[in-house]
């Protein structure tokens, strides 16, 4: 792979989607289109990267299972390398399932993201020395601590976190407190959890003061 590389780290999933045709009802069967594609936060960004012809790498797992066959050969056709993704025997593949009103709204969520456990702290020493070719790496917060911890250690000066919810955001805390993050990426509610504040203009400063140089807040 040419450098410069951008190295992403973070979750691979299907997303399952089922779009009621009718007011959604609790208790029984609703009719519904159902879809099913490629999803996961870091999966996403490396897919989106590699198809604007960026020269991209992804860290992830994926069970090896139908649904995993698939989130490799749709994230290698945008031409990410996927070499660095675990396959691991006899575990799922991350889905997210979300069930949307006939408006688009959300009913109710459920997501199974317990083989990226196996992207932990070991996994990505291992990977050490694609995260040294790196122009820029990216980081969403589906990792454990321990992991994002590592890829802080190896990364931190050119590290973009992703915080992925108000809940997962919650870590750049603690990872602020021992590195100088590069930039992370949170939206008003993120940002909110992490500072307290409310005003964008308040929250930023709040944020570089817990020792990140760079805010998109979005």
């Amino acid at each position: 792979m040419i450098p410069p590389l951008i190295v992403v780290v973070g979750g691979a999933n299907v997303d399952l989607k089922s779009k009621v045709l009718a007011k959604h009802r609790l208790g029984t069967s609703n009719p519904a289109r159902i879809s099913i594609s490629a999803g996961g936060v870091g999966r996403n960004i490396a897919h989106n990267l590699g198809s604007l012809g960026n020269a991209v790498a992804l860290i992830s797992a994926v069970g090896e299972d139908a649904f995993g066959e698939r989130l490799l050969r749709e994230t290698k056709l945008a031409g990410v390398d996927i070499s660095a993704v675990l396959t691991v025997p006899g575990a799922t593949t991350g889905a997210y399932l979300a069930t949307l009103e006939n408006s688009g709204e959300l009913v109710t969520a459920t997501s199974d993201m317990e083989v990226m456990a196996r992207v932990d702290a070991d996994h990505i020493k291992r990977q050490a020395e694609l995260l040294d070719l790196a122009a820029i790496v990216v980081a969403d917060c589906n990792l454990a601590i321990e992991a994002l911890d590592m890829v802080a250690q190896l990364a931190a000066h050119k590290l973009i976190v992703e915080p992925v919810s108000v809940e997962k955001c919650k870590k750049i805390i603690h990872l602020s407190s021992v590195h100088r993050l590069f930039c992370i990426t949170p939206n008003h509610d993120q940002a909110h959890a992490l500072t307290g504040e409310t005003e964008e203009a308040r929250m930023i400063l709040a944020l570089h003061g817990l020792g990140v140089a760079n805010v998109v807040l979005h």
